[in-house]
């Protein structure tokens, strides 16, 4: 999967706005807002995913 599908998949979503959305589950779980789900779970790890190959594919353009 190349960085455009990961886009596509994400919405065109950037790095630093999927971080927020990670901070944003974290931050509701810990407060009490809810429990983390399984589908949670599943955004944390999909959002963590798209972050790490977003930075690969950056480092191999430098």
């Amino acid at each position: 999967m190349d960085l455009k599908d990961m886009r596509k998949m994400q919405g065109e979503r950037t790095e630093e706005e999927l971080l927020e959305k990670i901070d944003k589950i974290l931050d509701d779980a810990r407060d009490g807002h809810y429990s983390l789900t399984s589908q949670n779970l599943e955004d944390l790890c999909e959002a963590w995913e798209c972050i790490k190959h977003i930075r690969t594919v950056l480092a191999m353009d430098r």
